[in-house]
């Protein structure tokens, strides 16, 4: 994973737009660890890849933005393993600049 991110955090870096990171899970009940609920985890997770740009790749703070959707934005149906382990994951956004104006 983290060769992974290393070349999409210094692609971001070279772009301009702000970064939206949004973490999903799937829909099964948390059982144990550190975290209450999905919407937690999932706010984590986005966190967790926030602070790698931040401090392996030095992306200015200011571009980033973290959001926690837990399970209620799946991309598959949870009714299977394939498609919960589809919903478990780490979107990231560049946002655009707003045009110049003429």
């Amino acid at each position: 994973m983290v060769p992974l991110l290393k070349k999409i955090g210094s692609t971001l870096k070279g772009t301009k737009g702000d970064i939206v990171i949004a973490g999903h899970t799937d829909d099964r009940p948390i059982r144990g660890g550190p975290f209450k609920s999905n919407l937690q985890l999932s706010s984590a997770r986005a966190a967790s890849v926030a602070d790698f740009f931040l401090h392996k790749i030095f992306i200015e703070p200011k571009r980033i933005a973290t959001m926690g959707f837990g399970k209620y934005r799946p991309i598959e149906l949870n009714t299977t393993e394939k498609g919960r382990r589809k919903n478990r994951r780490v979107e990231i956004i560049l946002k655009a600049l707003p045009k110049a104006k003429k």
